[in-house]
């Protein structure tokens, strides 16, 4: 199983899913809509990306640049 309880990765990146993309979790948890009408529903919505730092390693490595 893909995890990080054990900080195996120092850093871990991936989309973040926005309050469509729960919406239409919960309506697909909910019966609402089928599974294809979830997937559809996601295939078209722009995601932003977050990263997420695990170690006191890459914390430290972070530098502040601009103001």
């Amino acid at each position: 199983m893909e995890c990080n309880f054990d900080n195996k990765y120092d850093i871990v990146m991936g989309p973040i899913a926005n309050d469509d993309m729960a919406l239409l979790f919960r309506q697909y948890e909910n019966g609402m809509i089928s599974f294809e009408n979830m997937l559809s529903g996601m295939i078209y919505k722009k995601t932003s990306r977050q990263y997420s730092f695990h170690t006191e390693r890459t914390i430290s490595l972070l530098k502040k640049v601009g103001a």
